[in-house]
């Protein structure tokens, strides 16, 4: 599956009333995976606010369909599914289920948001990957609620997951539940969240299998690479829309904890006929506070911008991204280095955001917003009640958005 298959290995074509239908049927199962994580959660922030997403991924790690809460998740599912390839490669076993939060590697965002993984086999053949992303309320850390704006290294900032087994062979990692519950301030909203994800992923699995069972594995692949298809080719058409040339602009990040005035930013944008690229490399190292990235998550940020500015409305897939490039390298604020804290991570990520949408808007004036606050605003809230109880949430105060 994909564009690197030879003739020989390509699937066979299927008819386009089969195609819609099993592309029909992928979308459902990411549906019923969103509506079955968020039905079964434990904390406000997934059920209410809706600070999750889940996906559907081809046996080769592309994506195939995707629901979202937040849209800054967009295409950033990849990275935990490509984690997991790059990690295990073909030890993957039926019923295996793995962990990760690493901003560095599969994540792109702080700890809180965590992703689970999972590799659904059909008659023993890998035949793709369920996978979910859901803010926890608390993974431990210095503070309640597990993010802090005068946290200097991510060590203080709560549990960080390697990319590791939740379940072996369908067998759940009790030791490390263990671990968890006994690590974090509020566990059976922590833990309530996680069996809720492991839910979601099997329900999605679940329908992946009944759509095998129905129309073959062959089938079900020749549906996908249609799909990724049109993905690339709604992104060729969208890239001839966009100006070509190198943009360039500065702007600055505000103040931070410890950090004296406003953070000067820059960004270069290049767009070609066949690319758009996104460079952060003239830029300032990490500050000793919270509002550092990783170039997963500029990698992240960059699909999802890309994704606003030429097809917002078209179905997501691979394909989508296909003109995306990005030059991150380690060592600046947007791409900072272990242990750099990085909890506050959507304040490179909005200036980021709001750097392309400045450079784009000349030439987009219909597609584009007015600016906006450029920060989430979290409170955190937390106490004790009459039964000695305790509890903890935290909220976001949106407010400002571009219309």
């Amino acid at each position: 599956m994909g564009s690197e298959l030879t003739p020989e290995q390509a699937p066979p074509r299927i008819d386009p009333f089969t195609t819609e239908i099993i592309l029909d049927g992928l979308y459902a199962a990411a549906r019923e995976m969103f509506i079955t994580l968020g039905r079964t959660s434990k904390s406000p922030i997934i059920y209410e606010v809706l600070d999750y997403a889940c996906g559907l991924y081809s046996a080769e790690g592309e994506l195939v369909a995707q629901d979202n809460g937040v849209t800054g998740f967009l295409g950033t599912l990849y990275f935990a599914v490509k984690e997991v390839r790059d990690k295990f490669g073909d030890r993957l076993e039926p019923g295996d289920m793995f962990i990760t939060n690493d901003p560095w590697t599969g994540n792109g965002s702080h700890l809180s948001d965590v992703n689970l993984i999972y590799p659904i086999f059909y008659e023993g053949e890998l035949v793709g990957y369920a996978v979910n992303k859901a803010h926890w309320t608390e993974v431990g850390g210095k503070d309640p609620g597990s993010w802090s704006a005068d946290a200097t290294e991510v060590f203080q900032e709560g549990l960080l997951f390697p990319c590791i087994h939740l379940y072996r062979a369908g067998t759940i990692n009790q030791a490390l539940v263990d671990l968890i519950a006994a690590n974090v301030r509020t566990p059976d909203d922590t833990l309530g969240d996680l069996y809720a994800q492991a839910a979601s992923l099997r329900v999605g699995a679940r329908r992946v299998v009944e759509l095998c069972r129905k129309y073959g594995v062959a089938a079900i692949r020749a549906a996908i690479e249609e799909h990724l298809r049109r993905g690339r080719e709604r992104a060729r058409q969208a890239m001839e829309r966009l100006p070509r040339g190198t943009f360039v602009i500065e702007d600055a990040m505000e103040n931070a904890v410890g950090v004296n005035g406003p953070i000067p930013v820059r960004l270069k944008l290049t767009i070609t006929d066949d690319t758009f690229e996104v460079d952060v490399s003239d830029n300032r190292g990490p500050v000793a506070t919270s509002i550092n990235g990783t170039a997963v998550g500029v990698a992240a940020q960059a699909r999802t911008v890309f994704k606003i500015l030429t097809d917002p409305h078209g179905p997501v897939n691979e394909g989508n991204f296909a003109p995306v490039r990005v030059v991150a390298p380690e060592g600046t604020i947007f791409t900072a280095p272990r242990p750099a804290a990085v909890s506050i991570h959507w304040e490179y990520k909005s200036i980021l955001a709001d750097m392309i949408f400045q450079l784009m808007a000349p030439y987009l004036p219909d597609r584009l917003p007015a600016g906006h606050q450029l920060s989430t605003c979290s409170s955190i809230v937390d106490g004790r009640g009459e039964d000695g109880e305790y509890w903890l949430i935290v909220e976001p105060q949106l407010g400002g958005w571009g219309g």
